[in-house]
């Protein structure tokens, strides 16, 4: 990609999710897409450079985003829009001092809204302000992270941090944490480790059922109900019911002895979406609330840890020969 002076945009990627790299699409100097590609999921990540000098294209960004979420609606698909956008929300709480022109409204981020997106930011802290870049006189939040509607309620922490010494930008760095546990189903440690990778240390949680107390098992109730309220399963399993309701009630109308392939995946989708969400409450809560251990389920690292215990117990013979 050329770069042309004052713009430009990149995504550095942790070596534990390159694994999972499949594509990048770069589609002009101030927007790139980087996909990966999970189990039952495609995950998009969108950054984007809204130059000033030109007003439309944060604009024109939106709505290729928008034209590419709409063409894969038949893939479970995640997206996170990140990067500068030069372009405040609400001139109220995102700019200082603040401002009520119409130029500082949220008009812009509609096509994500409409997208049912949502401001990682403000997820967590709806009226707290916070900036990203000054020119000494005006702070603003520019600097924005957006995620698809699957990840309201697991959004653990967004703040900034000084780009000195780490970046040198005018720009602050701006975190979110995201829980991604119920996003990528088996896959607690935020990647699927390659069944040939003998190299990793893969691990397997192991409860210690001979510790389980009666307190133990009222905890882990508790914790199980909370994290449900939390997020909400209650509305996803009844969703998910009236939606296989009124799909067999229109089977029986138009008289259609068995479900199209296409429809199939699109059930089995809507299903792995629930599954995961229920298979992160159960997993997460028996870590909080259950005397557990985990064990290495690679063949290489116990060979290691039996070499490891070997070596020890020949220091602890010549040891006690040593006392003789």
């Amino acid at each position: 990609m050329e770069k042309l002076k004052g713009s430009g945009v990149a995504c550095i990627v942790n070596h534990k999710w390159a694994k999972h790299h499949w594509e990048t699409v770069v589609f002009s100097p101030y927007l790139l897409n980087v996909r990966f590609l999970f189990q039952n999921l495609q995950l998009n990540v969108w950054t984007i450079y809204a130059a000033p000098s030109d007003p439309s294209l944060l604009q024109d960004s939106f709505n290729l985003i928008t034209e590419q979420y709409n063409v894969n609606l038949d893939k479970n698909q995640f997206h996170v829009v990140t990067e500068d956008f030069n372009q405040t929300r609400d001139g109220q709480l995102d700019r200082s001092p603040p401002s009520v022109s119409p130029k500082y409204s949220q008009r812009p981020f509609d096509p994500l809204i409409n997208l049912n997106f949502f401001d990682t930011f403000r997820e967590l802290y709806p009226e707290k302000f916070i900036f990203t870049w000054t020119n000494g006189t005006t702070e603003t939040r520019i600097d924005q992270i957006w995620m698809s509607e699957e990840a309201a309620g697991l959004i653990e922490a967004s703040f900034v941090a000084d780009s000195a010494l780490i970046t040198d930008s005018d720009h602050l760095i701006f975190t979110t944490v995201l829980n991604t546990s119920e996003l990528i189903p088996n896959n607690w440690s935020g990647t699927q480790i390659a069944a040939q990778e003998h190299s990793v240390d893969t691990k397997r949680l192991m409860i210690n059922w001979h510790d389980v107390t009666k307190d133990h098992l009222e905890k882990l109730e508790n914790l199980i109900k909370e994290k449900s309220e939390n997020r909400k399963l209650d509305v996803h399993l009844s969703g998910l019911e009236t939606k296989a309701m009124t799909y067999c009630n229109g089977l029986l109308a138009t008289n259609i002895k068995g479900i199209p392939e296409q429809q199939q995946q699109a059930w089995g989708t809507e299903v792995d979406k629930v599954w995961a969400k229920i298979s992160s409450i159960i997993l997460n809560s028996c870590i909080e609330g259950l005397p557990h251990f985990w064990i290495s389920s690679n063949p290489i690292s116990k060979e290691k840890k039996k070499k490891k215990r070997k070596e020890n117990s020949n220091h602890t013979h010549t040891a006690k020969l040593i006392q003789l």
